[in-house]
């Protein structure tokens, strides 16, 4: 089931599945991500970030897929975003380049990250891309040397795909 994060985070929303994940549950978001991480119980589900006010992501709701290793939480789970996001650390099909995501020593993932941290930390990502480990070179390119072309592209991304029921392109 979807997992909200962003504005609703700190009111205690709870979070209801848009479906993506194929089940229609309705669950308290810390809930979900316990019963998904600890018992095992989904080896997939689905997460849902609101983009951060003051960025071109902002009013835009993107859905992630996350798929839960056995594992877990001594591996990460993997993460990809369903809904189109124009980001230099975002591929096309939705990969995202985070190090929370690697394993060490490439990466920093360690087994006290729970899912809400992790959800968090992507959507920090979404906030203030990291040029310098960009995933997509154009956009990078973009980001670094003409930023306000960024923004408005990326504005136009978020109001095209993570606007409204659809989040898939």
């Amino acid at each position: 089931c979807c997992v909200p994060v962003g504005a609703e985070e700190a009111t205690g929303a709870t979070g209801v599945c848009c479906g993506c994940c194929g089940c229609s549950s309705t669950w308290e978001r810390r809930t979900c991500s316990a019963r998904a991480a600890v018992t095992g119980a989904f080896s997939a589900s689905c997460a849902v970030i609101e983009g951060a006010e003051e960025t071109p992501y902002a009013r835009g709701r993107f859905h992630l897929q996350l798929s839960v290793p056995q594992r877990y939480p001594f591996e990460p789970p993997k993460v990809r975003f369903l809904t189109p996001i124009y980001h230099p650390n975002i591929a096309d099909g939705g990969r995202i380049c985070l190090d929370t995501l690697k394993m060490q020593p490439q990466g920093s993932w360690t087994p006290s990250v729970n899912i809400s941290t992790l959800l968090t930390t992507i959507r920090t990502l979404m906030a203030h891309p990291n040029p310098d480990d960009g995933l997509m070179p154009e956009i990078t390119d973009i980001y670094k040397r003409n930023p306000k072309l960024f923004n408005e592209t990326a504005l136009a991304s978020t109001r095209r795909h993570a606007t409204g029921d659809r989040h898939t392109a």
